[in-house]
């Protein structure tokens, strides 16, 4: 298991990303685990964003055009239509792609 501080023990950014490199791709479950981790941020996110659009208060241009989509005009259906799809049948960049084209 990874462990933050060792990071601590290396002076130049060049060795701690090497390290941290080694760490991430060092056990087989690690990139899943981090995928469901960015999964649950990003619903995290969507539900705030959703709950103040639907509030009235004002939001980033990007989430309007996010749930104003067919798949996902509520949370659950992003979750269901896209979220849920990472990691089997796509990537985490797809879904990105769609948030950061509209940022």
């Amino acid at each position: 298991m990874f462990q933050a501080q060792k990071l601590q023990e290396y002076s130049t950014i060049v060795e701690k990303q090497n390290v941290l490199a080694k760490a991430l791709n060092s056990d087989a479950d690690c990139d899943l685990n981090i995928m469901e981790a960015v999964k649950l941020l990003m619903v995290q996110c969507a539900v705030s964003l959703f709950v103040d659009r639907e509030g009235g208060k004002k939001v980033p241009e990007w989430a309007t055009h996010l749930f104003d989509r067919d798949g996902s005009k509520t949370v659950e259906q992003l979750i269901s239509n896209h979220l849920n799809k990472v990691g089997h049948k796509c990537g985490l960049e797809q879904v990105c792609v769609i948030c950061s084209t509209h940022c």
